[in-house]
């Protein structure tokens, strides 16, 4: 009697297993309700301090990577500071890769205080490329875009 009862409760806690593995499986496929899946909006930011060769190919990759995810909702942020203002001057080498990004809803960002420091060095005005905008401190820019959920991107 002692052995039947406990094969019956054996079986029992098996057959709640096997149930609970099956649902498991299932699912996420029935359908709750729910309408079409939300995408989850994300932000990003990259800060790129200088303009040497090997930085300006890693941020315009991290950038096509970050595109090729498809995603509508994201958000894609360069912040220039120090000599990396360089990369975002009309006559740079990626002026029209710059133009062709921010048409795709890349913002870029130039540091106000590396270009006063550039200004003064090159004794001329600083021509942008087209749609570039001018934040104050770009130190100070990035972490405010950090402290408001943007995903810090390493360069």
């Amino acid at each position: 009697m002692g052995k039947n009862l406990i094969d019956l409760t054996l079986q029992v806690i098996m057959m709640g297993s096997l149930v609970g593995v099956l649902l498991l499986l299932v699912a996420p496929f029935i359908n709750f309700g729910n309408k079409a899946p939300v995408s989850t909006p994300t932000q990003h930011v990259l800060e790129i301090s200088d303009s040497l060769a090997n930085t300006r190919q890693m941020l315009i990759g991290r950038i096509g990577k970050l595109l090729a995810q498809d995603n509508q909702d994201m958000k894609i942020e360069v912040v220039a500071t120090g000599s990396g203002v360089n990369v975002l001057l009309r006559e740079s080498h990626l002026a029209r890769e710059i133009e062709s990004l921010i048409a795709r809803g890349v913002t870029f960002a130039a540091c106000e205080l590396a270009l006063t420091s550039l200004s003064k060095s090159i004794r001329h005005g600083i021509d942008l490329v087209n749609g570039v905008k001018r934040v104050p401190d770009g130190h100070r820019y990035a972490e405010s875009l950090k402290d408001d959920g943007y995903i810090d991107e390493m360069v």
